[in-house]
């Protein structure tokens, strides 16, 4: 499982130094937070699952990308649910409380 951002600077030309280098601190704060905050909910029966997600990547000047993943084999039927056990979306829950559209 893999969730990753990017920024096309084309998007960002007409703005000043100083507003790129605080957009771009917000950015890499949010990643940080949605990070943290999916370790949090993420299930824990063994902590395997909870240890192996990492945040990788850093925005500079408003370029780069951010990537947080998890490479544990069984991260998606945890998330997502198989045909006998429901899913428990942490991973959406997760995002989605940092980006404020779900209440904490």
């Amino acid at each position: 499982m893999k969730i990753t951002a990017r920024i096309n600077p084309k998007d960002i030309q007409g703005l000043t130094d100083e507003i790129k280098q605080d957009f771009t601190d917000q950015l890499n704060k949010l990643a940080r937070d949605v990070y943290r905050e999916i370790k949090l909910q993420t299930p824990v029966r063994t902590g395997e699952l909870q240890r192996n997600w990492t945040l990788a990547g850093v925005f500079r000047e408003l370029e780069g990308d951010v990537s947080i993943f998890n490479h544990t084999h069984y991260v998606n039927y945890v998330n997502y649910g198989t045909t006998t056990q429901a899913g428990q979306y942490f991973v959406e829950q997760a995002t989605m409380r940092v980006l404020g559209t779900v209440p904490k």
